[in-house]
């Protein structure tokens, strides 16, 4: 187990250089847009749907990008980056989110201008791959590792931390809930592409609005504690923090591995989903698809990530290593307890089947969309799996499979903007 949180920290610090790397080049290729531009990323996106022509295709394919990333990594990853970096990994996520919308953009970008399609699935990440690579080998291998992490980060983690909240608000046995997630996630794939955009279309808004209200709730009863976990947020971005009740010792080094890996887990900037979602975007251009790329980062980590953040560092929980559910149970009562793993079952059910999705495209790119009934099948069986696999194992081997997939992306991305 040593050897791989080994590793895992080693491929997290790999992850950082490449998205701090990359994120910095693409800040200067679009002169601090994501800056800059904030407010026409809004106008153009949120602020659209508000407009008689609105587009609602676009906010179909940001629902169904969001439920992909907006998933455990906004609660529990967040959660457990505060435990193990201390108050300052929300910093460095917050970084990792701002260069993370340069990299999105781009990479959205790119994903509509090489839109195409592989057996029925868009496979637009894996045409600008090779097209950098001037190979067909290197999209087999983003294909590869895209299984990988559907069946990952995809697919166990969000299935054990969902059954783990429900057994702590509910004590319904982890089997149970997570037969239960399987079988309402199998009768939705099940349904195709068209029932997976219209579920999350539906889902990702409330499920959005009924956790915000909560953590919203937990925030203004601890008021006085919020001044302290901002200043926390920031001074101990830069300075290592001493064990605190059942905080281990914070490096900041390790503050920033924490922020970064849990900040990819969250908005997955780089990661190539944005291509497998956005590049399938029609009657719209690339640079206002590009938009709704940006704006999916931000609102998933600044805005939903940061709500789970002050939830916890305005309670003493932080220091104690609490869980959510903890903090929901101890503000609202065992009531609290059940909305906050009925979100988080939602988020995660959410996530699940959009990741299935994704892996099912890179699936039928290997297999030349033969046998994609086969990793239905198998994908639902790593729902069950995941129930009954300890977290301690899945996140190291996902955060590995995470900056796997993330290499191959950028290195498409990044060689496709340096020939520009």
């Amino acid at each position: 187990m040593n050897i791989l949180y080994l590793t895992a920290n080693i491929f997290n610090d790999i992850a950082a250089i490449i998205l701090f790397g990359s994120g910095i080049f693409f800040t200067f290729r679009l002169k601090f847009y994501q800056f800059r531009g904030l407010g026409q990323i809004f106008t153009k996106t949120v602020g659209g749907l508000l407009s008689k022509k609105r587009d609602r295709k676009s906010f179909k394919i940001f629902c169904s990008s969001l439920a992909g990333a907006a998933g455990i990594g906004n609660i529990t990853g967040v959660a457990t980056a505060i435990s193990m970096g201390g108050p300052g990994a929300v910093f460095w996520m917050w970084v990792a989110a701002f260069l993370g919308m340069a990299t999105k953009y781009i990479e959205t970008m790119l994903a509509v201008k090489h839109k195409s399609t592989s057996y029925g699935y868009n496979s637009s990440p894996m045409t600008y791959i090779e097209k950098a690579a001037a190979s067909p080998i290197l999209p087999n291998i983003f294909a590869v590792f895209g299984v990988m992490v559907s069946l990952m980060m995809g697919n166990v983690i969000q299935s054990r931390e969902a059954c783990d909240a429900i057994c702590e608000a509910t004590s319904i046995h982890t089997e149970i809930s997570g037969a239960v997630i399987c079988i309402t996630v199998a009768i939705i794939i099940f349904g195709g592409l068209k029932r997976i955009g219209e579920i999350t279309e539906k889902a990702v808004p409330l499920m959005t609005v009924i956790y915000g209200i909560m953590c919203l709730y937990v925030i203004v009863s601890n008021k006085e504690n919020i001044i302290s976990a901002i200043r926390n947020i920031f001074f101990y971005a830069f300075k290592p923090m001493a064990a605190a009740g059942g905080l281990i010792g914070s490096t900041v080094s390790n503050a920033i591995r924490c922020g970064v890996s849990k900040g990819i887990f969250s908005n997955e900037a780089g990661l190539g989903s944005a291509g497998l979602a956005y590049g399938s975007a029609e009657d719209t251009t690339p640079e206002d698809q590009a938009m709704w790329g940006a704006f999916d980062v931000f609102a998933d980590t600044v805005i939903i990530s940061t709500f789970t953040a002050l939830a916890v560092l305005t309670t003493d929980a932080w220091k104690e290593s609490k869980s959510i559910i903890d903090i929901f149970s101890d503000i609202m009562g065992g009531f609290g307890g059940y909305i906050g793993a009925f979100c988080i079952a939602l988020f995660a059910i959410a996530s699940i089947t959009v990741w299935e999705y994704y892996g099912e495209t890179c699936f039928a790119f290997l297999t030349k969309g033969k046998r994609v009934t086969l990793f239905r099948g198998i994908f639902c069986l790593f729902i069950l799996i995941g129930s009954m696999t300890r977290t301690e194992f899945l996140w190291p081997l996902s955060e590995i499979a995470n900056t796997l997939m993330m290499s191959v992306n950028m290195f498409g991305v990044i060689k496709h903007e340096i020939k520009k």
